[in-house]
């Protein structure tokens, strides 16, 4: 505050406006009441004003008429100032130390004096500036929240305002522990597993109807409310694998949150497949069904997804389960000797694979069988004749493969090619007479030897 006096030589009062370098001004002088002596008052830092920057500056005052101007009191201009508040702890344990920070701080540096800290209305503490901060600590905050504010008192000494922080909500509460545990692990798919968290302080039980929630990893799947400080969750739902299931209590204004944790281990069920073959023994390329019937320990949950079958190391081929938890796998692909045959069940989502005992399918050489047969019969002496000769076999036939042609005591004829089951060939060259003609097919490791015979009559 500061006072200017105006006296009007003329003895008249002053009138207009006065103006100051800030560009503040003001206006409806007025008397005091002792002649022409005229006084008006400014606080800097009142209402409808502005404060010129950094310490007291020089003022020039104008008026609209001749006048004397008397300053009597040198002005005083008060910095304002702004004050944060922080915590080294938020939300706090009880009995914790806690460390409020106040940064008090203006346009014109960093003040000084110091700083009353409150909890609400209540004084908490003092701390001195340095630098533009100071600092309170205290482990004696009851549980709840607190409306904590620091003040700074401002300094007038330096010119430096008062200010006050912004209330921060400070929380102390009860430390609680959370202890989580399952009725089963590892557990089976579909089946019910459930969960009880158990929360407790060594400050106090912890009231019923409290929050707690369970979490499977990040995703949230159930609640339960305490009752005597235990709250629990059940569940059928979780997927065969490894869950971390997680529960977090929510606190309340006495105590403060926690979580436990355990590992769910969900298996699925475990299965048995079984393997037959139809017909064992049996012959090289003859279809071989192969059977294969997959179970579990579910009443109601019947296997599916597909079953490999194997012939040792060689994948003979993958059948989709029916919804008997049966595949079937007709093959034409067993070589001749043992056959060491399994199923293996490569399991779903909630059924285990499983693989069946080695069946051993033995395939014996297929049992080839020809018959001869001739165009024209009788034929003339030098004319083509020509013999069909039909392979057939009780397993697969022989293909590309070639068989020979004879007559009378294996005089040969020439040779020809097994071609879908049947062989054709030609000759002039037969003799006169009744001759006996022969095909002669000579097996191999797959196929038995075969031979027939024919008598053509050359006229």
């Amino acid at each position: 505050m500061f006072t200017i006096s105006y006296l009007a030589p003329t003895g008249a009062a002053p009138t207009g406006t006065i103006a100051f370098t800030d560009n503040s001004s003001l206006s409806n002088l007025t008397s005091t009441g002792s002649g022409s002596t005229y006084v008006q008052s400014l606080a800097l830092n009142g209402s409808g004003t502005s404060t010129p920057p950094g310490p007291p500056p020089q003022m020039t005052v104008s008026v609209a008429v001749p006048e004397v101007i008397l300053v009597t009191d040198t002005p005083t201009f008060i910095t304002p100032t702004s004050t944060t508040l922080s915590s080294s702890a938020n939300p706090a344990s009880y009995r914790q130390k806690v460390i409020f920070t106040a940064v008090v701080s203006s346009a014109a540096g960093a003040p000084s004096g110091s700083v009353n800290f409150y909890d609400g209305s209540a004084p908490l503490g003092t701390g001195a500036l340095s630098n533009g901060t100071a600092t309170f600590s205290t482990s004696e905050l009851t549980a709840g929240t607190h409306s904590i504010k620091a003040i700074y008192s401002g300094n007038t000494a330096s010119n430096f305002q008062t200010s006050t922080s912004a209330v921060l909500n400070e929380f102390v509460g009860y430390p609680t522990k959370t202890v989580l545990t399952t009725s089963a692990s590892p557990s089976l798919v579909n089946q019910t597993v459930t969960f009880s968290a158990t929360v407790i302080s060594t400050d106090g039980p912890i009231p019923n109807g409290e929050t707690v929630t369970f979490y499977d990893g990040a995703t949230p799947v159930g609640t339960g409310m305490t009752t005597a400080g235990v709250a629990t969750f059940a569940t059928s739902t979780l997927s065969a694998k490894r869950h971390g299931i997680r529960a977090a209590y929510a606190g309340d204004a006495t105590f403060k949150t926690s979580s436990g944790r355990v590992v769910q281990s969900v298996e699925p069920y475990p299965t048995t497949t079984t393997l037959s073959t139809n017909p064992n023994p049996s012959n090289f390329g003859e279809a071989v069904q192969l059977t294969a019937v997959v179970s579990n320990t579910s009443a109601s949950n019947i296997p599916a997804h597909s079953v490999r079958f194997m012939n040792g190391t060689i994948p003979l081929g993958v059948v989709v389960l029916d919804p008997t938890g049966t595949a079937i796998l007709n093959t034409t692909k067993l070589s001749v000797g043992p056959n060491s045959l399994t199923a293996q069940y490569l399991g779903d989502a909630e059924n285990g694979t499983s693989a069946s005992s080695t069946l051993t399918q033995t395939v014996n050489p297929a049992q080839v069988v020809m018959s001869l047969s001739s165009i024209p019969d009788p034929s003339t002496l030098g004319k083509s004749v020509k013999f069909i000769a039909t392979v057939k076999s009780n397993g697969s036939l022989p293909i590309s493969q070639k068989v020979t042609f004879t007559y009378d005591n294996q005089i040969p004829l020439g040779t020809a090619t097994i071609s879908a089951g049947k062989v054709v060939f030609s000759t002039a060259a037969l003799p006169r007479g009744s001759d006996i003609v022969t095909v002669t097919y000579v097996g191999n490791a797959d196929y038995s030897d075969a031979s027939a015979s024919t008598l053509q009559i050359v006229q």
